[in-house]
């Protein structure tokens, strides 16, 4: 993981916003060598730091994260652009 983290961090293939109870504030998912790896980002004063990074094994881990930005089609999701009132799958 740790040779691959800058690319990982630099290039991601996916970006969520993640989970209240977990530690950062962003996940980023990128695919090396056929497989996915997952690096949550934490801000810490004005500074970006790597929380956690993992291999993604269960790909239905990320699916009920919300979904902020997908380098297939370049545009942010569709729930990255709903106000807090509208959004119907950000996460309760």
């Amino acid at each position: 993981i740790i040779d691959h983290l800058y690319e990982i961090v630099r290039y991601p293939e996916q970006i969520y916003l993640n989970k209240k109870a977990k530690r950062g504030s962003f996940c980023f998912v990128k695919r090396v060598a056929n497989t996915d790896y997952l690096c949550s980002i934490e801000i810490v004063e004005e500074e970006i730091q790597v929380a956690t990074a993992f291999r993604l094994r269960d790909s239905e881990y990320i699916k009920n994260y919300t979904s902020l930005w997908d380098w297939g089609n370049g545009n942010p999701h569709r729930s990255a652009l709903d106000t807090p009132e509208e959004s119907t799958n950000a996460p309760q």
